[in-house]
C-alpha cells in the first residue's frame, strides 16, 4: 500500500456501485428464447401456487409458440377453471397465445372450452346476484378478459352460441317441470304419491270389474249370437218383421249392459295418472339426454387430448437427432 493513502472499506465501495440495481427479476430478465419448456412450466406452477396471477399471465404472454405448444398438455387447465374469476388473466393470455400461434385446428379439447363456458355461465349468474353479497364478484378487468376468451371461442367454434342457447332452453324446461314430480290428486280428493295413487285406482278398477262380472251372471239380459250361425242375407226378411216392442226391449237390454260395464272400463282418473306418468318419463329423458350430451362432449375432449398428445410425441420422435462425437 502506498504510504499516505487512506484505506477505504469494501462495504463503502460496494454501496457506491449502482449497476447491480439495474437487474430485474430472474424470470423477467430472461429472453423468450431462453425460456425452456421445463423452466416455463415450473415457473408457471410456482406463480400460480403463490396466487401471482398477473405475473403468471405476463410469463405466458412472453412465451414463444414452440414453447407453448410443448407445454400446453402439461398446463393444469382444470385448476385454472377452479380458480375463476382470479385466473381469468392467465386464461386470456393462454387463449390469445394459442390462438395466434396455432397453425392447424384450435386445441379445444386440451383447453376444455366446453367446461370453461359452463364455469363462465356460473360466474355470470353469480355476478348478477348482487343482493346476496357474494364476495367473488368479477371486476372490470376480469370482465374484459372474459370477453376476450369468449370472442376467441366463438371465432374457432361459430356454432357454440347455438349450443349454449339450446342448453339454456333445456335447463328452463327442466326447472319449469321440476315441481311436477311431487304429489298427485287421487279420486278421493287426497294428495299422495303417484305410486300410491296407482295402487288405489287399480284396486278400485278390480272391484268394478268383479261387480260387473257378478251382475252379468245374475242378469241374463242378452242372448249370445256366437253360439249359433252367423246372420245371412236370408234373415233379412225376418229382420223386416221386427216389431216396435222388440226394438224397445232391445234398447232396454243394451242400456242395462252398458250401465254394468261402463264404470269398470272408463277409469277416467286412471287415464289421468297414466298421462302424468308419461310426462314424467319424458321430463327425465330430457335431463338424461342433456347429461349424455355433456358426457359425450367430455369424452370427445379427452379423446382430442390423447390424439394431440400422440401427435406431439410423434413429431418429437420424427425430429432428427444430432450425432454424438
Amino acid at each position: 500500500m502506498i504510504a499516505g493513502t487512506p484505506r477505504v472499506g469494501v462495504e463503502k465501495v460496494w454501496r457506491a456501485v449502482r449497476w447491480a440495481e439495474s437487474f430485474p427479476d430472474e424470470s423477467l430478465a430472461m429472453d423468450a428464447v431462453d425460456l425452456t419448456p421445463t423452466f416455463a412450466i415450473r415457473k408457471i406452477a410456482v406463480l400460480f401456487d403463490r396466487r401471482k396471477f398477473a405475473e403468471c399471465a405476463a410469463l405466458v404472454t412472453r412465451l414463444n409458440g414452440i414453447t407453448m405448444a410443448s407445454i400446453l398438455s402439461e398446463i393444469p387447465v382444470e385448476m385454472l377453471h377452479d380458480a375463476l374469476p382470479s385466473s381469468l388473466p392467465i386464461l386470456e393470455a393462454l387463449y390469445e397465445k394459442v390462438y395466434r400461434n396455432s397453425d392447424s385446428e384450435f386445441p379445444t379439447g386440451q383447453l376444455m372450452t366446453d367446461q370453461l363456458v359452463k364455469r363462465l355461465v356460473t360466474l355470470f349468474a353469480r355476478h348478477h346476484q348482487t343482493e346476496l353479497g357474494d364476495t367473488r364478484q368479477m371486476t372490470t378487468a376480469q370482465m374484459v378478459s372474459c370477453r376476450t376468451v369468449i370472442k376467441i371461442i366463438l371465432s374457432v367454434e361459430p356454432n357454440f352460441r347455438g349450443i349454449v342457447r339450446q342448453r339454456k332452453r333445456a335447463i328452463d324446461r327442466c326447472v319449469r317441470n321440476m315441481g311436477r314430480h311431487g304429489l298427485v290428486d287421487s279420486s278421493g280428493g287426497k294428495l299422495m304419491t303417484l305410486h300410491d295413487a296407482f295402487k288405489v285406482e287399480l284396486e278400485k278398477v278390480v272391484i268394478l270389474y268383479r261387480c260387473a262380472l257378478q251382475k252379468l251372471d245374475t242378469h241374463h239380459v242378452t242372448a249370445s249370437l256366437t253360439s249359433g250361425p252367423a246372420p245371412k242375407e236370408a234373415s233379412h226378411q225376418r229382420m223386416m218383421q221386427v216389431r216396435r216392442a222388440d226394438v224397445q226391449d232391445r234398447i232396454i237390454k243394451n242400456k242395462t249392459l252398458y250401465n254394468l260395464v261402463e264404470p269398470a272400463v272408463s277409469g277416467q282418473h286412471l287415464r289421468k295418472l297414466i298421462e302424468i306418468l308419461e310426462k314424467r318419463i319424458d321430463y327425465d329423458k330430457l335431463g338424461k339426454n342433456n347429461n349424455n350430451n355433456n358426457n359425450n362432449n367430455n369424452n370427445n375432449n379427452n379423446n382430442n387430448n390423447k390424439n394431440n398428445n400422440n401427435n406431439n410425441n410423434n413429431n418429437n420422435n420424427k425430429q432428427p437427432r444430432k450425432r454424438e462425437k
